[in-house]
C-alpha cells in the first residue's frame, strides 16, 4: 500500500527541486542498493495505492498499475458546529517541511489581516528540523500565529470543529488526510488544485486555488460573502466526505485484493517504502499496517 512511490528516481525528480532533489535521489540510490529491492518482483505484487495522483506516479515510475485505496478518516466524533458558533480563523495540519508550504500559508493569513481581515491562523505540527525552527522563529513576534505540537486527537477534533477555515497549500498533495478531516468536520478548506484535494473535493469545489495570491482572493471574498459560505459547505455536504472514507469502508477494499492474491497464489509484495517519516498510528487501522511495507506520508 503506497502513499507516495518515493523511492523512484523518476517521481523524485518532478517533486523536489535543487538540493533536495539531489539529498533524496542518493538516498534512494542508496536505499536500493542495501535492501536488495527487487523491481521484477514488485511488479509481480498486489499493488494499492492511496489516490488516483499516487496510482499514475506508480505507472510512470514503475510501469504498473495500482488499485486506489482511499485511506480512511478516523476524526473523534464531536458536534458539528454551525457557522455562527465557530471563530473565523484558519487551521494548517501538516508536517513543517518545505513542500508543505507552510510558509505559504502564513503568508496568506498576513496578507488577509492586511486587507482589514480579523483573522488568525493554528499550525499543527511537529517542529523539527532546520525549515520548521526558521518558521517558528520568523513568526515568534506574530500574535496571530498560534503553534501547536503533539495535541491528542479528541484535541485536534475540537480544535477543527471550532473554526471555519481549513488552509492547504502544497502542490502535488499524495492525498491529503488532513485536508479531509477537515472536511469531515465541516470546515471550508482552501486547497491547491492539484492530486489529492482535487480527488477529494471534486473539479466543482469553489475553494480550490492555483497559488497562494488566489488564495488569499478566494478568502477574502469568502469571508465577506455569507451565502458564498454556506454554499460551500452544501458542495461539502453534498460530498459526504467523512462517510465515503470510513475504516471500514478502508478494511473492506484492501481485504478484497488481499483475499484474490492469496487465491491465486501472488508472491508476498516486495519491499516497498513510501515518504520516509515517522508512522501516525491514528491513520491506521488495528488490524492494517503499512509499516515495513510502506510508511505513509504525513500530511
Amino acid at each position: 500500500y503506497i502513499h507516495c512511490p518515493i523511492r523512484s528516481t523518476r517521481i523524485l525528480s518532478e517533486l523536489y527541486d535543487g538540493p533536495e532533489r539531489l539529498l533524496r535521489m542518493a538516498n534512494t540510490v542508496a536505499f536500493k542498493a542495501v535492501s536488495g529491492f527487487s523491481q521484477a518482483q514488485f511488479r509481480r505484487s498486489v499493488c494499492l495505492a492511496n489516490s488516483q495522483w499516487t496510482a499514475a506516479a506508480i505507472r510512470r515510475g514503475y510501469g504498473i498499475d495500482a488499485t486506489v485505496v482511499h485511506p480512511p478518516v478516523t476524526l473523534p466524533n464531536a458536534t458539528l458546529r454551525p457557522l455562527d458558533q465557530r471563530s473565523p480563523g484558519f487551521v494548517v495540519v501538516s508536517r513543517i517541511s518545505p513542500e508543505k508550504r507552510v510558509h505559504e500559508a502564513i503568508d496568506v493569513v498576513t496578507a488577509l489581516r492586511q486587507a482589514g481581515h480579523d483573522v488568525h491562523v493554528h499550525i499543527v505540527g511537529a517542529v523539527s528540523g532546520r525549515y520548521a525552527h526558521a518558521l517558528r522563529e520568523r513568526t515568534s513576534a506574530l500574535r496571530y500565529v498560534r503553534w501547536h505540537a503533539g495535541l491528542a486527537r479528541a484535541e485536534l477534533a475540537d480544535l477543527l470543529h471550532r473554526h471555519r477555515y481549513g488552509l492547504h497549500l502544497m502542490r502535488n498533495e499524495h492525498f491529503g488526510m488532513a485536508v479531509a478531516e477537515m472536511a469531515a468536520a465541516r470546515m471550508q478548506v482552501i486547497a491547491h488544485r492539484s492530486a489529492g484535494p482535487l480527488e477529494i473535493f471534486g473539479a466543482g469545489y469553489p475553494l480550490l486555488v492555483n497559488d497562494a495570491g488566489q488564495a488569499v482572493r478566494v478568502a477574502s471574498d469568502l469571508m465577506a460573502d455569507l451565502p458564498r459560505q454556506h454554499a460551500a459547505l452544501a458542495y461539502l455536504d453534498r460530498r459526504e466526505i467523512g462517510r465515503a472514507l470510513t475504516p471500514e469502508t478502508f478494511m473492506r477494499s484492501i481485504r478484497q485484493p488481499a483475499a484474490a492474491a492469496i487465491t491465486r497464489g501472488t508472491p508476498s509484495p516486495a519491499l516497498t517504502i513510501g515518504q520516509p517519516t515517522r508512522s501516525r498510528a491514528h491513520r491506521q487501522t488495528a488490524s492494517i499496517r503499512s509499516r515495513g511495507a510502506c510508511r505513509p506520508a504525513s500530511d
